[in-house]
This record gives C-alpha cells, structure tokens and sequence, in this order.
C-alpha cells in the first residue's frame, strides 16, 4: 500500500484495492495495487496516485475504471466518492487502458 491519502475529513477511512489486467506479451496477469481515502474525497484523487506510482505519472484519465466487476461494473470518472456510492474497504475497482487512435 502506498500510504493513506487525507483529502478533505478522514473520519472515515476507506482501503480500496485497485486491479489491473496487464499484458507481458507472453500472457496477461492480474496485478493489484490497494490504497485508502477519505470516504469524503473525491475518487481520482486515489486514481492519480495509482497512476503516479504504477505507470509513471500518466494521467488516470488514459484509464477506465469499473466498481465491482472488470466488463460489466458501473463506469467511474473520479467524480465520485466512496460515500456517494457507499462503498466501503474491501471493495475492488478493475482497471483497463483507454484505447486511442495515438497508442
């Protein structure tokens, strides 16, 4: 985990774990990433920080988000906070990379 991030109250503390399907070439893996915030604070604050330290400061917009399930879960834009959607620790968001024209 890489630490906890304050934002606004951090009454009440949630530990999310993030999972990203990513491709060797060879076969894709499963890799997790986990992190806790406020359950005030806007959810792309904890999707920047991903980004920051899993694919060197990209911007979290190059990425979907999905709560719950990696095809079918509801679309997060960072907007959001754990409390709006009543989410709690525990809970798994599925990563996969937008795919532009430019890649």
């Amino acid at each position: 985990m890489s630490g906890c991030f304050s934002g606004e109250s951090f009454v009440e503390q949630v530990h999310l774990f993030l999972i990203e399907y990513r491709d060797n070439g060879n076969y894709t893996y499963r890799h997790s990433w986990d992190g806790c915030i406020s359950s005030y604070s806007p959810l792309r604050l904890i999707f920047d920080r991903w980004a920051q330290e899993e694919h060197c400061g990209e911007p979290f917009e190059h990425f979907h988000f999905r709560l719950r399930d990696p095809t079918e879960g509801r679309t997060l834009v960072g907007d959001e906070s754990s409390r709006d959607l009543r989410i709690h620790s525990g809970t798994r968001i599925y990563i996969a990379r937008v795919i532009t024209g430019e890649q």
